[in-house]
């Protein structure tokens, strides 16, 4: 499944990525991640 520009989906993968070597791990950034999607934050 594919996504466009006029989507939103890249910022999140984009989010995702600076987490993860922000947080020092996948599981921890995929928390955050989960946390603020939930919260309407991400």
């Amino acid at each position: 499944m594919g996504f466009t520009w006029e989507s939103e989906v890249h910022l999140h993968l984009k989010r995702a990525w600076v987490r993860t070597q922000r947080a020092g791990g996948i599981t921890e950034s995929e928390e955050l991640l989960a946390v603020d999607l939930a919260a309407g934050t991400a």
